[in-house]
């Protein structure tokens, strides 16, 4: 019974849901709770900053920025002045910068050149041989010639599609980095910019964001924390 009750009882634990974490702007009692959403302000005489957590991208921690100019001021907002530093639970620290998305644009770009040119190349390769094998056949007694294609034609198509579903995955990556993540902008007074942010966290407890505007530098907390 004793053996039959450990086996229950270790397959129940087996069966216990793992613990989910996220990270997530901290800022104690002044926090703001939209939809679920945990959501933390910086603000001074010139700049009203906020960010919360998004659904992570593979890899990469997301988080909704927004910045608003609530002075006069004209502010220049760059992915290139914002910097992460993460703190680890050995008490190791490392600092790494935003992920800039204009190397992940033009990476894409250099993709989307290689594989239409790829494309190109595979298609006039098909139609010479095609008009080769159109040739020969022309020719009296070429019935004794094998011209049989099937073999090649499944080869040309499976270059092909392979070709272009990279061109795809390029272009996807690239319309991804243009309209989803923050890039260098010009906030005219009175008004804002509002786009993702994404680093990774490499597992660490917690992390501070640094953003940097007209010199002056602003600071969120960032923690992992249990969600269940």
């Amino acid at each position: 019974m004793k053996i039959i009750g450990l086996t229950i009882l270790l397959f129940q634990i087996s069966y216990l849901p793992s613990k989910v974490y996220k990270y997530q702007a901290d800022c104690g009692q002044e926090a703001q709770w939209i939809n679920g959403v945990k959501s933390c302000s910086i603000y001074d005489t010139a700049v009203f900053l906020t960010i919360h957590d998004e659904p992570e991208q593979e890899e990469f921690c997301t988080f909704r920025l927004k910045v608003q100019s609530i002075s006069s001021d004209t502010l220049h907002v760059t992915p290139r002045n914002m910097q992460v530093t993460r703190v680890y639970e050995n008490g190791r620290t490392d600092s790494i910068s935003i992920e800039n998305p204009e190397f992940y644009i033009d990476r894409a770009n250099r993709d989307i050149k290689t594989c239409e040119k790829e494309i190109n190349i595979i298609v006039k390769t098909n139609n010479t041989e095609n008009a080769t094998i159109g040739i020969i056949r022309s020719i009296p007694g070429s019935n004794k010639i094998n011209t049989n294609t099937q073999a090649s034609k499944a080869i040309y198509q499976e270059k092909l599609t392979s070709a272009q579903n990279k061109l795809l995955d390029a272009k996807e990556t690239k319309a991804f980095w243009e309209t989803q993540a923050l890039r260098a902008n010009t906030v005219y007074p009175l008004s804002f910019v509002e786009q993702n942010i994404y680093f990774k966290p490499n597992n660490c407890i917690k992390a501070v964001l640094h953003i940097s505007i007209q010199d002056k530098v602003y600071d969120f907390l960032i923690l992992k924390e249990e969600v269940y």
